[in-house]
């Protein structure tokens, strides 16, 4: 892991771009939006239902609470490999909400990610201070994975998710920021397999290139990867043998895009 290059350093030449947008996003009052922040595992549920696979969207029984469909696919996607050691990662929030949700001590490791964090809302059941831990930090800042990957240390990483009201809600639009941030998540998923689901900012521009990234992981990573898209979100399932860096199309990096979006 240590050999590869991290994404920051592989493209030098936005070093800028993510210094500016480090300092904006640092300025945001995300307590203000606390409770979209801490959001339940119901509230992720609507926010990526169209991307589940078309057999997890049928009905669902009066009785079962909406978000199961959500909470059963991803425990049962990721019970197809070992999950002694698992941890998941919420980028954008506390978490709390989020991963009381799932089945008690499924994850072993849960973590929650954001700019800063109102200790005065209390944590509903996941009161293991060890077993669940917040860390203020920036994701454009590079130093901030080192600390995930010391809080994470000797579990592995199956589900990541953050929805826009979180770390990208203030986002500049910018296609290779965001390359950078997918790629940085997409090397924190350690087990097999996983699963990172992300919402991105409402733009045409942006979700006709993502459907064209989707045909492309189909087309050359089809057997290892898959990505659906749905509205303003995706959902990636990384399988067994899947590239160990994020392939992405052009469309991402491409220095003629990445100026011309706003």
């Amino acid at each position: 892991m240590s050999e590869t290059p991290e994404p920051f350093s592989s493209l030098p030449e936005i070093r800028k771009e993510l210094r500016k947008e480090r300092e904006r996003s640092a300025q945001a009052d995300p307590v203000s939006v606390y409770a979209i922040m801490d959001s339940s595992l119901s509230s992720f549920f609507y926010a990526f239902r169209s991307t589940l696979p078309p057999s997890r969207t049928q009905p669902i029984p009066l009785l079962e609470k909406k978000y199961d469909a959500f909470r059963k696919y991803i425990e049962e996607t990721l019970r197809q490999g070992d999950t002694k050691n698992l941890a998941a990662i919420e980028f954008g929030g506390p978490g709390y909400r989020l991963f009381d949700g799932f089945t008690p001590n499924f994850f072993k490791q849960t973590l929650g990610v954001c700019l800063k964090y109102d200790q005065k809302n209390e944590p509903l059941n996941l009161t293991e201070e060890e077993r669940h831990r917040v860390l203020i930090g920036n994701i454009f800042d590079e130093s901030m994975y080192s600390d995930v990957r010391k809080l994470i240390k000797g579990k592995e990483v199956g589900l990541i998710i953050s929805r826009m009201a979180g770390p990208l809600h203030d986002m500049t639009r910018n296609p290779r920021l965001l390359s950078v941030v997918m790629k940085a998540w997409y090397r924190l998923l350690t087990h097999s397999p996983s699963l990172m689901f992300v919402q991105f900012p409402q733009s045409e521009f942006l979700y006709v290139r993502i459907k064209k990234w989707q045909e492309y992981i189909q087309e050359e990573f089809g057997e290892t990867m898959e990505l659906q898209v749905g509205g303003d979100a995706f959902r990636l399932l990384k399988k067994e043998g899947a590239p160990i860096e994020l392939p992405l199309i052009d469309n991402f990096e491409n220095e003629e895009i990445f100026y011309g979006w706003c």
